[in-house]
């Protein structure tokens, strides 16, 4: 099954694990724009030794950002890191966009917005903190040119909380739709399930 869903679908690039005990890397704390940050050093930029994964990020706002995929189906992450809502600067806002024109704080700066509106009024939520603070916060990250994976532990040692956003194999060639997006739907909320 893998092969033959692999034939039919360009293959993705290695993933590169990012650590924020590696040199150099972007600290990670519970202030404006810090989480854009990491990921302009993740996705875009690189950082030490460590190549970036491949993206662009082609809209900027103030504490956030529009990162786009190289690979796949190119669709558009975007991060609201200005303290939004009720979380304040202990959480970011994420949405997915099929094409983007422009950096949004609610996410609406391009079409075919996920989740939509009516699904989660607000976007998704990523918890980066526990107060607004410049205490340096635990991270890990493994990402390619499609696909990011991102985990913070903000609240409780051995406890991360994620998000995820990307491309995945599907078994519909040329799936157009195959990218999703998964994160908190609580807001302001430290419990990992939610």
């Amino acid at each position: 099954l893998h092969s033959a869903v692999g034939r039919r679908q360009t293959i993705m690039s290695a993933p590169i694990v990012y650590r924020s005990t590696d040199a150099s890397a972007p600290t990670l704390t519970g202030q404006v724009g810090s989480l854009v940050a990491v990921l302009a050093a993740i996705l875009v930029n690189g950082y030490g030794s460590k190549a970036a994964a491949g993206w662009t990020e082609p809209f900027t706002g103030t504490g956030g950002g529009v990162f786009k995929m190289a690979g796949g189906n190119g669709f558009y992450l975007t991060v609201n890191d200005n303290g939004p809502g009720a979380g304040t600067f202990k959480e970011a806002r994420i949405w997915g966009n099929e094409t983007c024109a422009s950096y949004s704080a609610t996410g609406a700066g391009g079409t075919g917005l996920f989740p939509t509106a009516a699904q989660q009024a607000n976007g998704l939520f990523v918890r980066k903190s526990s107060a607004l603070s410049a205490a340096v916060i635990a991270w890990t990250c493994i990402a390619d040119d499609r696909t990011i994976y991102f985990f913070a532990q903000p609240d409780t040692a051995g406890t991360y909380i994620g998000f995820m956003f990307g491309d995945f194999y599907s078994l519909l060639t040329g799936d157009g739709y195959r990218t999703m997006i998964v994160a908190k739907t609580v807001e302001n909320d430290a419990t990992a399930g939610n």
